[in-house]
């Protein structure tokens, strides 16, 4: 895991349920004993992580200090075996570095819902590997969660107009 959050403890809850997998995980603001505590083990280096797994997934948050984090160095170190999962942010995952990675054999495949530009223009050579999956990022857009946004939207109006909210819908 590259990143502790609340998805990545969730992808981990998933792979250990599975798979019986062994959780390693890189972050440099969690102690090990906090990643003991999750029944994780941290490593520390992006590249010892990338060498030592046979699957990445990537969870955090884009700032200057994750831009292009993942990169080429990173991708020399890995695993030729390697899945990369990205639901991050585009702009973690150096795009190029990804796409030589991916070409050369560095790593087995990837995929992704996030790229530095959105969509991915047609013509973006990862688009078009055999060894990459791209998918919309949709993974928070479930049923529940549409409908709380939808109903914040419509609070946000009649806090916004002073005209009181209806409980009862008329009509239909």
């Amino acid at each position: 895991l590259v990143g502790t959050g609340n998805i990545a403890h969730r992808v981990a809850d998933i792979l250990r349920a599975a798979f019986d997998v062994r959780v390693l995980c890189w972050n440099p603001r969690r102690t090990a004993a906090e990643c003991a505590a999750w029944g994780y083990e941290q490593v520390a280096t992006l590249p010892e992580l990338f060498h030592r797994s046979d699957f990445v997934n990537v969870s955090i948050t884009l700032c200057d200090a994750t831009r292009d984090l993942i990169n080429a160095p990173v991708f020399a170190a890995a695993n030729p075996d390697l899945l990369l999962v990205n639901t991050s942010r585009g702009g973690i995952v150096n795009e190029h570095d990804l796409y030589i990675a991916l070409t050369t054999g560095q790593i087995r495949a990837a995929a992704s819902d996030v790229f530095v530009h959105e969509p991915p223009a047609c013509d973006d050579p990862l688009i078009h590997l055999d060894n990459f999956i791209a998918t919309f990022h949709i993974g928070g857009s479930t049923y529940e969660s549409l409908e709380r946004v939808s109903n914040r939207a419509v609070d946000y109006v009649f806090e916004y107009t002073g005209v009181p909210e209806q409980k009862e819908v008329i009509g239909s």
